[in-house]
């Protein structure tokens, strides 16, 4: 098995590489939220950033909001870097959201319908999807 994929609050250090990922993946390339964008939302109140490391290279993060959507949880933004996909950083990442807001009645991600990879992703894991 590979290095052991840890999950860990942002460091200041941290927003930077998150927000060049964020804009740098979909759906945020078709919206076009500038890099500016993205840092806004990843320090908008009420959110929290976590990174995914293996060793001490950041590989993925994810920006989750403890009252989205209908007052439930949500997952804002999920980004993997491209050099890692496919090694189980979005798989963790999407169970640390889920063990992260344990006991929260629901959990929200909402995925685009012209973002095919988080479809094809979101439908191999067995979860509920929909579209917006």
């Amino acid at each position: 098995m590979g290095t052991p994929i840890h999950i860990v609050a942002a460091a200041p250090d941290d927003y930077e590489w998150c927000a060049r990922m964020m804009a740098s993946t979909e759906p945020w390339i078709t919206l076009g939220r500038n890099l500016a964008e993205c840092h806004q939302a990843l320090v908008r109140s009420g959110s929290e950033v976590f990174v995914a490391r293996d060793k001490e290279r950041p590989g993925g993060f994810i920006l989750l909001a403890s009252y989205g959507l209908a007052g439930s949880p949500y997952i804002a933004s999920i980004a993997v870097a491209p050099e890692v996909r496919g090694q189980g950083f979005g798989s963790r990442l999407l169970r640390f959201a889920e063990e992260h807001f344990a006991g929260r009645e629901h959990l929200f991600l909402l995925v685009s319908s012209f973002n095919r990879r988080a479809k094809i992703y979101i439908a191999g894991t067995g979860t509920s999807s929909s579209a917006n």
